[in-house]
């Protein structure tokens, strides 16, 4: 029974060795037939040797609103829908085309890590918008104040305490 496990499980490493041998370098896209209601679609093997697929669709709920996305794949299977690298939504067909080419050629030449970094950055940007809309002010310090020279040989510095309290020395 053990000899028959260790059978399946190299039978299975060696499979997983023959599919990332015919897996196509780093870098490659390759243009796919569209689903049902997708204007584009490619399969991108990005330039740090991640699978991906840039579609490009027309949401039906936002009327004339286009969605271009990456989502992760594994072993020849679209995998985490839901859980995408990157999506962004297009007002028209064109704008929704551009960023669908500026997608794949960011993934095929620059990788994960670049598109990760874009979405962070967009993601600041709106939640700073968001905030000057709202008019909400961060906290700033208090500017440096200079403490007087204390000639006892005794280490102090200010602590927050409550008002009317008696100032604290540490020895």
């Amino acid at each position: 029974m053990a000899r028959s496990a260790r059978a399946q499980t190299s039978q299975a490493s060696q499979a997983d060795r023959i599919l990332s041998s015919m897996q196509p370098p780093a870098g490659t896209v390759r243009t796919c037939a569209p689903y049902r209601g997708e204007t584009a679609r490619h399969r991108v093997i990005s330039a740090d040797g991640y699978d991906y697929v840039v579609a490009t669709l027309r949401e039906t709920r936002a009327g004339t609103a286009y969605l271009t996305g990456a989502y992760p794949v594994s072993r020849g299977y679209l995998v985490m829908v839901r859980q995408s690298l990157y999506e962004i939504r297009s007002q028209s067909a064109g704008e929704a085309r551009g960023r669908h080419d500026q997608l794949v050629e960011a993934l095929a030449q620059a990788g994960v890590r670049l598109v990760r970094a874009q979405r962070a950055l967009a993601a600041r940007r709106r939640a700073e918008k968001r905030e000057a809309a709202l008019g909400v002010e961060l906290p700033t310090l208090a500017p440096h104040t200079p403490f007087a020279a204390d000639d006892s040989g005794m280490l102090a510095f200010p602590l927050p305490m409550p008002q009317g309290a008696d100032p604290v020395t540490l020895s």
